[in-house]
């Protein structure tokens, strides 16, 4: 028997998400459409549906941006 497409171990909502990352649902679907976030849409009620692997990957890739523009951020004393 093969496992159901919607596995709740594999596919996160956006409601979940917002939950997780304390945003809004409307900021989880801005990070969708401007492709930030890898989703699907399995359409109607059912909506987006980010799956874990994707998630990580976004987490991943927004905290080496903010540790970089941390890395970025100078106080002019050693610049030449």
């Amino acid at each position: 028997m093969t496992e159901p497409l919607l596995s709740r171990a594999e596919w996160i909502t956006v409601r979940d998400i917002a939950a997780l990352l304390h945003v809004g649902e409307d900021t989880v679907r801005r990070w969708i459409r401007a492709k930030r976030i890898e989703a699907k849409f399995f359409g109607g009620r059912t909506g987006y549906r980010i799956r874990n692997t994707d998630l990580a990957v976004f987490l991943v890739s927004t905290s080496r941006s903010k540790a970089n523009e941390a890395g970025n951020v100078t106080d002019g004393g050693d610049q030449k």
